[in-house]
């Protein structure tokens, strides 16, 4: 144990900063063992081996742009084809392209049998007889203008990818897209690091479940179990809820012991978390976990925060009882397992779980190094930043993109137990102690919160005052150069953009990124990073929405048609106004009352009313 001294029943941990604990917890932590899964179980998995290719792609000849297909002479001088028969779609009927004759295919549609090269429609023009069809019916000749040579246009067998080329690395997180790409191979079942599971309960006689009443004066609803579960829910790991532990030592014991021996991972939310080791009173959760176990972390120097411990622990099989054979254990788990106890402040339980839990899992779960941590990233504080004497202060943030650069801006009160300081933070300041301010305009490290727990990490919001939204898939990209220079190219407008080599060096695919207006930071282009192992690429979807007409739209108002539409009819056939034959409206004096049924329209009027002609539906 790592310890100063002991007084009476109770240990006096050192203190660590955040990035010791971090490094501790991943030297603690290995990859769990690999297995074969089915492929549409592997999604956030991480591969134990490279998967290579079972077959060339394309397998066969296929077309690179939509136009006719050809077989060009080789002429390396300007040449005017003769009129070429239209030809027919190859699919439907085997034709061989001769000198004399053209098919129509479609971008990545396969060659027909003789030809060599594909002439974009651009360079073609269609002739047709006028009333033989009409333009949409099939030309009878087309002419060809251009140097069109053997292999123009076309994707040849293997030009994407080779037969037994890698197309996976090993330690790869499977995303969506490495989903697709092996299933256009016909993998479908691929060998990746096992998923850990986590074991989660609450300690302490304040908290009852979400469903129930609140009986007693300062109990309180469990809602950091519940929060977390979602985010491991997200993460796709399996977490079992152990629900809620009495202040009782010989209760926390046996369901620590429990969830020891089917889980991976054991978490224990508990108020003692809150506080340090030299506080008064006794910590009857740390004094079960230092029977349990071996802690490598019993203090972490971070305000609300002090007693986050990180224990390791064998699990045991457990004993037999009268109502059965002894409880099962996890077999092929992680050993020793993995032990945290975390605070109970609902604004602090949350980022620490992130911090500390999160690598744990993915170092579980194959990734390696760094990637395992959450992603760091520099900005310009808009608020002062109160720093606390001898502890680091987790001051939660929301970070954009304006003016150029990167800014955090506070996001109100920072009580630990304020929830409402995380619902629109996507980040964390580790403000450092000092007992001052870190002051406005000074640039400081912001780590992104939004979804750590992910396979992605999402900076949802983080351009343009949130009228620029990226979601940036980055299973093995982590400093803030590629993150602030995702959202340089995105806030400049760049069509596309293609990442190799180091993060921060960026391709402008779409012409050379200038400078921008604040006026135009409402018009900027929603992009999709994807991650495929080998790059990183931005493809271009819709124009964001600015973000007051989004409010508008999300709060409920109805936007506005771009046509007027005209009301809907209704069913029935409703008569005209009555002519003025039919007796006066009722006086306002007996329509303020609303228990007064007005009388019947006598039958004359009606019998009016039914002369003239029904509304047309």
């Amino acid at each position: 144990m790592d310890f100063r001294s002991r007084a009476t029943s109770k240990t006096i941990y050192t203190a660590h900063a955040i990035s010791k604990a971090q490094e501790l917890v991943l030297s603690l932590t290995r990859p769990l063992q690999a297995q074969l899964v089915p492929l549409h179980d592997a999604l956030h998995a991480t591969l134990a081996e490279a998967v290579k290719s079972t077959s060339p792609l394309p397998t066969f000849a296929t077309a690179g742009v939509t136009g006719y297909a050809i077989k060009a002479g080789g002429s390396s001088k300007e040449v005017e084809f003769a009129p070429l028969d239209a030809g027919v779609d190859p699919s439907k009927l085997a034709v061989d392209i001769t000198a004399n004759n053209a098919v129509k295919v479609v971008v990545g549609g396969v060659m027909p049998h003789g030809s060599n090269a594909v002439v974009p429609m651009s360079s073609v023009t269609e002739n047709r007889t006028l009333g033989a069809g009409g333009f949409d019916s099939r030309p009878e000749s087309i002419s060809i203008k251009g140097n069109w040579k053997d292999g123009d246009n076309v994707r040849q067998i293997g030009s994407d990818i080779a037969e037994d080329q890698e197309i996976l690395p090993s330690g790869h997180v499977i995303n969506p897209t490495s989903i697709g790409l092996m299933a256009s191979f016909g993998i479908f079942l691929v060998r990746v690091h096992l998923q850990p599971t986590i074991g989660i309960f609450s300690v302490g006689d304040e908290f009852v479940e979400i469903g129930e009443a609140l009986h007693n004066r300062g109990q309180v609803r469990d809602c950091n179990k519940t929060m977390l579960n979602s985010m491991f829910t997200q993460m796709r790991v399996v977490c079992n809820d152990y629900g809620i532990v009495p202040m009782n030592s010989r209760l926390i014991e046996e369901k620590f012991a429990e969830a020891c021996r089917k889980n991976d991972i054991v978490i224990a939310i508990t108020a003692e978390a809150n506080q340090a080791d030299d506080d008064e009173g006794g910590n009857v959760v740390k004094e079960v976990v230092e029977e349990a176990g071996k802690v490598q972390l019993g203090r972490i120097s971070v305000l609300d925060a002090e007693g986050t411990t990180v224990t390791t622990c064998m699990p045991s099989r457990g004993a037999a009882t009268k109502f059965g054979p002894r409880p099962s254990i996890r077999e092929n788990g992680h050993s020793p397992r993995i032990c945290f106890t975390v605070p109970s402040n609902a604004a602090i339980c949350p980022i620490i779980t992130q911090l500390l839990i999160a690598p744990c899992i993915k170092k579980m779960r194959g990734v390696e190094g760094n990637d395992c941590l959450p992603v760091v990233c520099k900005a310009v504080v808009k608020d002062d930043l109160a720093q606390h004497k001898a502890l680091t202060v987790l001051h939660r943030v929301n970070v954009k993109y304006s003016g150029g650069r990167l800014e955090a801006k506070s996001t109100g009160d920072q009580s630990a137990t304020r929830m409402l300081s995380l619902l629109n933070a996507n980040a964390v300041v580790m403000v450092p102690p000092g007992g001052g301010k870190v002051k406005s305009g000074n640039s400081v490290d912001c780590c992104l919160i939004d979804s750590g727990l992910g396979g992605s990490v999402e900076a949802m919001g983080l351009l343009g005052g949130g009228e620029v939204k990226v979601a940036v898939s980055s299973n093995r990209f982590a400093s803030s150069g590629f993150l602030s220079g995702v959202a340089n190219g995105v806030a400049n407008r760049v069509s596309s953009m293609r990442i190799t080599g180091k993060p921060s060096q960026i391709k402008a695919a779409g012409g050379s990124i200038g400078e921008e207006s604040e006026e135009d930071l409402a018009r900027e282009r929603v992009v999709s990073v994807v991650d495929r192992g080998f790059g990183v690429i931005a493809v271009p979807e819709t124009l964001a929405i600015p973000a007051k007409s989004a409010g508008i739209v999300l709060g409920g108002g109805a936007p506005v048609p771009s046509k007027v539409v005209p009301p809907p009819v209704p069913s029935k056939v409703v008569p005209p106004p009555i002519p003025s034959k039919v007796p006066p409206p009722i006086p306002s004096k007996a329509a303020a009352k609303p228990s007064q049924v007005p009388p019947p329209i006598p039958a004359k009027a009606n019998k009016v009313a039914k002369r003239w002609p029904p509304v047309q539906t």
